[in-house]
């Protein structure tokens, strides 16, 4: 195709837009068609690829570059020649190629698109074979032109996924096949991603624009959002706009901010980036439309208010719903909305528009919010949405139906509010509630954690509970199940009292996204999910309760498990997520883009993994929080909560919740993850990270130790560790078996110990893949433990590091936690990431217990141990520096005493001796006569039963071991001695 230079405006356009590369009219192999012929006007034809194959099609596109690129409404005459049996165009630009086509060899297409007098030529390539063999095709349009590090990842439902490659360049973008249903635009290893998750079922060709969640089917409409633009305006402080532009504008154009269509003032672009200044006495109300105008050239945008609705802090306690005698009130806080209103609904599944709509108020406080008050005895019980209206009767106006973000009961699926009153109705309140009544305890030190899942621990049959209340929270507050068919085999909950644990950790039982509550008897519906993913932060989960419909049900029985569980005097953690939501609808819905991070482009950033971050640094959702917790606390009776991601919660958030929560109850356990799950625009002085809890009053999980104990969590090859075939990592073992004092606490009581929880390999998985055993394949048939006698599992090499990583937590300063089935040897065959795997590979099979019963009496018995002797719990940095002492052990052994009544311990001196090698060694003592209180085989209080009971000079400690010897004879244990 000949250069065109006919006209000086085209090529002052085309060089000013860096993206189009439109110099060079000649028809590459990878990009769009384009021409302009002679000196008449011309036609831009645009191709999504510029490669036909057999059974594939190639959309068409085309503008007038001598209008500004602004196109015509008709559509052009279309024409492909040569003219083939099998090849076609359509009156709409989509060229076709049947799948029968036959040619001998890559065939050139001419393709001609008229309007009157003006026409464009374009090239296509009609090629034998698609090197692009896949079943769907995946295009991606980028304003900057910058695709280095972008990729794709693709993945089938329930299966891990893998990284595609864009494969070819297109006009304004790149293109990739996948054969997956399921793709993610994404940069790196997840450093950004577009979107959500797209699903290509029934789709075999998406579009997706750079920062625009709309995923196109159509090629012209993707091509018409890529166009330039204003990519974002956003107010983050009074007086002061910025607009960011998708393109460098050519020379000599402007920029105006206008406030509900009047100009208040001009600015000139630097770059892509434009920054009004609005007069000093300029009115500005939040729900004002604040509009970005360029004088050509591109696509005006609104004003996002971010940073600034922090002048609008509301600080009442009232948000949500309360109740009174006579009266329902309600208030909102959406500054930014035009007009709200309640939405009142007779059913659950009235479409939104299809309730009695009752204005709201708005409150004459200057703080955003809006009120309303409703008659209680007409409208009690009933379902409700808000109705937010902004911009009306612009061209930017939009109508949000939200969930209340307070709502404290929710219908099925969390899909709208209930106006139920949880503190006062019967049908919510279980027989024997008392949530002023909580099992003793004390200090944080003295807690033993155990996490389970509410599903995986009662809904395997083996679990003896009732029918209907398996993987409910009925079954885990039904007390006197025993394995079917061996009545001395407590499962459930009398399984966690026999135990011996302080507290139940519980994976999260807000109203989460990801479980269809609607179709729990569907046998093709997916049931399970962590819970990773909130929707309605203030309401139960409905798929753990009996009747997900009725929304009191999920309140009442939740409180029941929280009942039963206390009666049992065990204390309830729940796992909370407030650094993320499943989507950003549980806000956005009400003030879109104040509760969330987004970066300078008014995109959300992804410190989470999970596409959102909650910004909880700003105010209101600072607020939102605690708000949030208190109503847990309080409502429900609950002892403790545990951050999921909590670095990119911020500190003073953090200090605050702790400060709080103790105002409540002092003895609540706080603790959380010290980690990101990506990178957060939180400024990481700003994050919650490892050492940053120091003296602040709550814990974090102490990963150093769960490393240098059972390896990291490398898949599917982990590296070894300590008890997994590299003992020489015994210095940071020693850094964790003090509390991580020398390392970034203050005082032990601030790590949590672990060597395993719901995420990662599960101890015994880790242990098989770190020391190169298979994993087993089948759920319900595999043999686990081969060619060894019920009862002789204690012998087994696998076995005795299993329980050494166990003994060396819970024999450790600080806070023990075990994950729900170590005790028994639980596998999740293989599966590192089981968030949503079926019941087959998460549900916990209580037959292990029977048939691992001796490791489940060694963990009970190393747990009565530990809450027996003070001295495994000390409190502070003081003691910890006071009482450890570290004795001379050979090779990787670590041997230390706890002396002289440790933290008030009754026993004088208590000498713990940890063995990670495969061959028995031999430890010097201090002088006297030592029992032997733990070994190989049995742990508890009491000498031991099996093998030697005493040692005195050394004692020999058998390969992969731990042994406990007190002496409470020997009057005072001096540094020096050996």
């Amino acid at each position: 195709m000949a250069r065109t230079d006919e006209s000086k405006k085209v090529k002052k356009l085309l060089a000013a837009d860096k993206l189009l590369k439109l110099a060079d009219a000649r028809l590459s192999p990878a990009k769009a068609a384009i021409v302009r012929p002679g000196k008449k006007p011309g036609v831009r034809i645009i191709a999504s690829r510029s490669r036909l194959a057999p059974g594939g099609r190639v959309f068409l596109a085309f503008d007038f570059p001598e209008d500004g690129g602004k196109g015509k409404p008709a559509e052009p005459a279309w024409k492909v020649e040569p003219s083939l049996p099998g090849l076609s165009i359509s009156s709409e630009g989509v060229l076709q190629a049947a799948r029968d086509i036959r040619i001998e060899r890559d065939t050139p297409l001419k393709i001609t698109a008229s309007w009157g007098v003006r026409k464009g030529h374009g090239e296509i390539t009609l090629c034998r074979r698609d090197p692009l063999k896949a079943r769907h095709k995946v295009h991606y349009f980028r304003y900057d032109g910058i695709f280095d590090g972008w990729n794709v990842w693709a993945w089938e439902a329930h299966l891990w996924g893998k990284q595609v490659e864009f494969a070819e360049e297109t006009y304004r973008g790149r293109l990739a096949g996948v054969d997956e249903e399921n793709v993610i635009i994404r940069y790196g290893q997840w450093a950004a991603k577009e979107t959500g998750d797209v699903s290509l079922k029934d789709r075999d060709e998406v579009f997706i624009v750079q920062g625009d969640s709309t995923v196109y089917g159509d090629f012209r409409q993707a091509l018409d959002a890529a166009m330039p633009k204003v990519f974002s305006a956003l107010m983050d402080s009074p007086g002061e706009v910025t607009a960011y532009l998708t393109n460098v504008p050519p020379q000599g154009v402007t920029f105006s901010l206008c406030v509900n269509g009047v100009k208040c003032c001009t600015a000139q672009p630097q770059g892509t980036k434009v920054v009004f200044h609005l007069p000093a006495d300029f009115p500005l109300r939040p729900d004002a439309l604040m509009e970005v105008k360029a004088s050509r050239g591109f696509k005006p945008g609104i004003v996002r208010m971010r940073g600034i609705l922090d002048a609008y802090y509301y600080p009442g306690d009232d948000l949500g719903v309360s109740f009174s005698s006579d009266s329902i009130s309600l208030r909102l806080w959406a500054p930014t909305a035009s007009r709200a209103s309640l939405m009142l609904y007779e059913n659950h599944n009235d479409p939104d528009e299809g309730g009695k709509e009752i204005p709201l108020s708005r409150d004459d406080n200057g703080h955003g919010t809006w009120s309303g008050r409703l008659d209680r005895a007409t409208c009690y019980g009933k379902p409700y949405k808000y109705k937010l209206t902004f911009h009306p009767g612009s061209p930017y106006e939009k109508v949000s139906y939200a969930v209340d973000p307070y709502a404290a009961a929710v219908t099925v699926n969390g899909s709208r509010g209930a106006l139920i009153d949880i503190r006062t109705d019967p049908a919510t309140i279980p027989a024997g509630w008392n949530p002023r009544s909580k099992p003793p305890f004390t200090v944080r030190e003295d807690a033993v954690i155990y996490e389970a899942h509410i599903r995986d621990f009662t809904i395997d049959p083996s679990s003896g509970v009732s029918p209907g209340f398996g993987g409910k929270y009925l079954g885990l507050a039904q007390a006197g199940t025993t394995l079917p068919g061996n009545p001395t085999v407590k499962t459930g909950l009398d399984h966690l009292k026999e135990l011996g644990i302080t507290h139940l950790h519980v994976l999260p039982f807000y109203d989460f996204a990801t479980v269809d509550e609607s179709r729990m008897n569907d046998q093709e519906n997916p049931k399970y999910n962590w819970g990773y993913d909130p929707k309605n932060y203030n309401a139960p989960e409905g798929s753990y309760a009996t009747d997900p419909f009725t929304p009191s049900v999920r309140v009442k029985e939740l409180r029941q498990m929280i009942q039963a569980l206390h009666d049992k005097n065990i204390r309830v953690v729940m796992d909370v997520v407030y650094n993320h939501t499943y989507d950003s609808t549980p806000f956005d819905g009400t003030v879109p883009g104040y509760f969330y991070r987004t970066d300078y482009l008014g995109r959300l950033t992804n410190g989470s993994g999970c596409g959102n971050e909650v910004a909880t640094e700003r105010p209101m959702v600072r607020k939102f929080i605690l708000d949030s917790l208190k109503h847990w606390a309080a409502d429900y009776n609950l002892d403790g909560f545990r951050f999921d991601l909590m670095g990119i919660i911020d500190m003073e958030t953090m200090q605050a919740i702790s400060c709080e929560m103790r105002k409540i109850d002092p003895t609540l356990l706080i603790y959380g993850e010290p980690w990101n799950g990506g990178n957060s625009s939180l400024p990481r002085e700003f994050q919650t990270i490892k050492g940053r809890q120091r003296c602040s009053g709550f814990s974090v999980f102490n990963d150093n130790f769960r490393n240098a104990i059972r390896g990291n969590n490398g898949v599917p090859h982990p590296e070894r560790a300590y008890v997994t075939g590299e003992p020489w990592k015994a210095p940071d073992v020693l850094k964790g078996i003090t509390g991580a004092i020398d390392d970034f606490t203050h005082d032990p009581g601030e790590a949590i110990n672990y060597v395993a929880c719901h995420d990662n390999y599960v101890l015994w998985d880790q242990i098989l893949a770190a020391t190169g055993h298979r994993f087993p394949v089948d759920p319900y048939r595999a043999e686990r433990l081969e060619k060894l006698e019920p009862g002789e599992e204690m012998f087994d090499p696998r076995v005795k590091r299993h329980i050494l990583a166990a003994g060396i937590v819970l024999t450790s300063q600080g806070i023990p936690f075990i994950h729900a089935g170590d005790e028994f040897l639980r596998t999740k065959f293989g599966h590192h990431n089981s968030y949503k795997s079926p019941d087959s590979i998460n549900g916990i099979r209580w037959e292990w217990k029977r048939d691992y019963y001796q490791v489940f009496q060694y963990y009970q018995g190393l747990i009565k141990l530990r809450k027996s002797h003070p001295a495994f719990r000390m409190r502070t940095r003081q003691q910890v520096q006071a009482h450890f002492h570290l004795l001379s052990s050979p090779g990787n052994t670590i041997a230390f005493i706890l002396k002289n009544n440790a933290n008030g311990d009754g026993c004088r001196h208590i000498l713990v001796i940890y063995n990670p090698e495969t061959e028995p060694c031999q430890v010097k003592l201090p002088p006297g006569r030592w029992q032997v209180v733990a070994n190989d085989r049995e742990a508890g209080v009491d000498p031991v039963k099996d093998g030697y009971k005493t040692f005195k000079g050394t004692a020999l400690v058998p390969p992969l071991s731990l042994l406990i010897l007190s002496n409470p004879g020997l009057t005072h244990f001096k540094s020096g001695q050996k």
